[in-house]
């Protein structure tokens, strides 16, 4: 089942792209993750993205919406 996480911050390199770092709540406990994909267009802070973790390691996610991998 998708859990939806928050954009909360972006990586950014010296050549503009960013990654978005995402946060998400699982049995209240927050994780942050930061992806490995950059772009010019990352998603702005405060949007919503679809993910889903491993029940074992919640550290361990995929990314189920968006045009792209992260």
């Amino acid at each position: 089942e998708p859990t939806t996480a928050t954009v909360v911050d972006h990586k950014e390199k010296s050549n503009g792209l960013k990654a978005i770092v995402i946060e998400y709540n699982i049995k209240d406990k927050y994780y942050r993750l930061t992806s490995n994909h950059y772009s010019k267009k990352a998603e702005a802070v405060d949007s919503k993205v679809k993910i889903k973790y491993n029940p074992k390691n919640h550290n361990e996610i995929i990314w189920v919406d968006n045009n792209h991998n992260h």
